[in-house]
């Protein structure tokens, strides 16, 4: 049967978005929140913050929004802009400040761990977290949902935000997702276009 390939996902976007994050220091975070709303979370959970709409992250240089891309590919979609440049945020949401634990300190590495497309007949890499570290914390963004207490990282439409590494070891989350779910690391898209063929211009 012939490979296709199943998303429009472009690797080196992905992974220039990251490069760009990397040495800058986040001054304020948005959430888009319902005006009463005070517990983060589309799906209580009691490991971090569950949104169904993306996050805006403030730089003194830049906007970064990251989203869940279920609508037009799979895992996150990370671009510079505001997320209400990218998908459609319902009129009773507003951009909401948000602390994390990394605000204001310089990050020193910004890595994507990448999921192989398990559906039959189609290739290629999403990208399943974003872990933006300091010096002595990160916060990790997956595309997964806690469906009743358990762990749901496939066709979700939801990102779950994660400020406890412990809590991201419990999930098997970004590195601690490499040999328990296949995660992967890429640096560039060389290798990446090697091992699927494809790669979106």
């Amino acid at each position: 049967m012939e490979s296709k390939v199943f998303n429009n996902i472009n690797y080196g976007k992905q992974l220039d978005f990251a490069r760009n994050l990397n040495g800058q220091e986040i001054q304020k975070v948005e959430y888009y929140l319902e005006k009463d709303e005070t517990t983060f979370s589309e799906q209580p959970n009691k490991y971090g913050h569950s949104l169904l709409n993306g996050v805006n992250i403030h730089t003194k240089d830049y906007t970064f929004s990251i989203r869940n891309g279920f609508y037009d590919m799979m895992g996150l979609s990370m671009n510079i802009g505001k997320t209400t440049e990218f998908e459609f945020i319902d009129e009773d949401k507003t951009a909401t400040e948000i602390s994390w634990n990394i605000l204001n300190k310089p990050i020193v590495e910004c890595v994507i761990y990448w999921s192989k497309i398990i559906i039959n007949s189609f290739h290629g890499y999403y990208p399943q977290e974003i872990e933006i570290r300091t010096e002595n914390e990160s916060v990790i963004i997956s595309s997964t949902e806690i469906l009743h207490g358990e762990l749901s990282d496939e066709f979700t439409n939801e990102m779950l935000v994660i400020q406890n590494q412990e809590y991201s070891k419990q999930l098997k989350l970004g590195k601690f997702g490499i040999d328990n779910k296949a995660r992967e690391v890429f640096d560039e898209t060389k290798l990446m276009e090697k091992k699927t063929g494809y790669n979106k211009a």
